[in-house]
């Protein structure tokens, strides 16, 4: 089994450029459980219709990452 390893940074940018259902797809994890990561790591995540918004052209918003954040800055998934 292969590790990959991510920043917050990145995985943030991950899950703002393609829905959660596509990265869970291409890591062979769940969604719900990429959810779950990025709750704990304090990542916000696109709100319900965004992807749709995207899809017809509407504009967008993306919701900054927080600095406040005192946990790990870097996390795994088994692949």
């Amino acid at each position: 089994m292969d590790t990959i390893t991510f920043t917050r940074k990145e995985l943030y940018d991950l899950v703002w450029k393609e829905p959660l259902s596509r990265l869970a797809k291409k890591y062979k994890i769940s969604d719900n459980g990429l959810r779950k990561i990025c709750k704990r790591m304090n990542i916000p995540l696109p709100p319900y219709g965004h992807w749709q918004k995207v899809q017809y052209g509407y504009k967008v918003t993306s919701i900054k990452l927080s600095e406040k954040y005192t946990g790990k800055e870097e996390g795994t998934l088994d692949v």
